[in-house]
């Protein structure tokens, strides 16, 4: 735990231009429960928030150029349009390069790799927490500040 901790206050003392406040995060979830914990956890972190309930709409939200994400929390499993189909497009069609996490109650390796392979850039399996939650979004947040 001292770890996680180290890691926690290490982060927290990064060199963002943003606060917390500035970004704003997507979230692909058709599971009501899912959802709100999701939003919860963003707002009680200080995120702004919008969320869609399957890939088409994530893949609409982010075809128009009115609508600027900072990272999305992707369903895997979703009507209409899945997790993995709706990144597919995100990536190859749209060209983005935000910061994608799987969310998903998959947790087997072979899960991982097909994840991060289709072009998500972390996999979190459900249930998680808030911490495994702030971890992830700190680092592939400053880590695409830094790229782009």
């Amino acid at each position: 735990m001292e770890v996680f901790d180290t890691l926690i206050t290490a982060l927290s003392n990064d060199k963002l231009d943003h606060t917390p406040s500035n970004f704003h995060i997507l979230v692909a979830e058709d599971n009501d429960i899912n959802a709100h914990v999701a939003e919860q956890y963003l707002k009680s972190m200080g995120y702004k928030v919008s969320r869609v309930r399957d890939g088409q709409q994530a893949i609409d939200l982010c075809s128009d150029p009115n609508n600027q994400y900072d990272a999305i929390l992707m369903d895997i499993n979703m009507p209409k349009v899945d997790g993995y189909e709706a990144t597919k497009v995100l990536r190859e069609k749209l060209r983005l390069t935000i910061p994608i996490i799987a969310l998903t109650a998959n947790a087997f390796e072979e899960d991982i790799k097909k994840s991060l392979a289709i072009g998500m850039n972390k996999h979190l399996v459900k249930p998680f927490d808030k911490e495994d939650l702030q971890l992830v979004l700190r680092s592939l947040l400053a880590e695409n500040e830094t790229t782009n």
